[in-house]
């Protein structure tokens, strides 16, 4: 059993929900209303909702994923662990986000459901249509805006700007990695960018949806007052990302996984200085 509690944390790569931390905070400072209970409570939020959604992707997936080279060894795939222990951990799951939301304010209740269908709807989106990248930037994105609502009990274009910003970033960098499975997708018929436009154009929708994510987060600054010099790092960032993915697409990993921290605690760490700092 706890062989199994090991795989499955491993699975759903639980270690991860460290990669939206920054962007919890950075809701949480942003709404300039907070205690420190609420950053504990908040992040354990963010560790249920991250466990619901990778739990219930890698259930809808498994049959998906036990072909595809790439994917072939994870436990449901290779049918170490019961597919049905993931979809009564999405179900648990789901339901311990609720009183979070209903411990906040009236708007997080009626939030909840958007978030609950966003993440059980995902899964399936890529045998539909390529704006599952989207889709997935926007649950991300919650991580910014659901601290944001909770604390403020309203929401505003300022922290939807925000959000979009995340959103495109996101759906930037999943374009990016999706590439891995260019050739899967084409011949299973699913619906990733690369497998309909061609991973060329795929790198080029990447790079414009980057160029969205420093527009939208130039608004935000501006909006804000903040000193938008401080947005050079992460613009140089996601240029280097998309560089290196332009010369050889044997640097994914590293444009996925390792810039992208960068870009994350770099984007936590300005939003530091520029409110309690400069």
């Amino acid at each position: 059993m706890k062989y199994k509690l090991v795989l499955f944390l491993k699975d759903i790569k639980l270690e991860h929900t460290l990669f939206s931390l920054p962007f919890l905070l950075s809701g949480i400072i942003i709404s300039k209303n907070f205690r420190l209970i609420d950053i504990f409570i908040l992040f354990i939020g963010l560790i249920i909702a991250r466990i619901a959604g990778m739990a219930w992707n890698r259930y809808i997936d498994r049959e998906i994923d036990a072909k595809n080279p790439r994917t072939k060894n994870r436990p449901l795939a290779m049918k170490i662990i019961n597919p049905k222990y993931y979809k009564y951990v999405t179900i648990i799951m789901l339901i311990a986000l609720f009183p979070i939301a209903y411990y906040y304010n009236i708007l997080c209740v009626i939030l909840y459901p958007l978030v609950v269908i966003l993440i059980l709807i995902y899964p399936y989106l890529k045998r539909y249509t390529y704006f599952s990248h989207v889709i997935l930037g926007l649950i991300l994105s919650f991580a910014i805006l659901a601290p944001y609502v909770a604390l403020q009990g309203s929401i505003d274009i300022k922290i939807i700007i925000l959000s979009l910003a995340i959103t495109f970033w996101v759906a930037g960098f999943d374009v990016v990695y999706s590439i891995q499975d260019y050739e899967f997708d084409r011949k299973h018929h699913l619906k990733s960018i690369p497998a309909i436009f061609g991973v060329k154009n795929a790198k080029i929708i990447a790079m414009v949806f980057h160029l969205i994510t420093i527009l939208f987060l130039y608004i935000f600054f501006i909006i804000e007052k903040l000193n938008v010099i401080s947005l050079i790092p992460l613009g140089a960032i996601l240029i280097v990302e998309n560089v290196l993915i332009q010369f050889d697409e044997k640097y994914i990993k590293i444009a996925f996984q390792d810039m992208n921290i960068l870009f994350s605690i770099l984007f936590f760490l300005i939003i530091i200085l520029n409110y309690y700092v400069i």
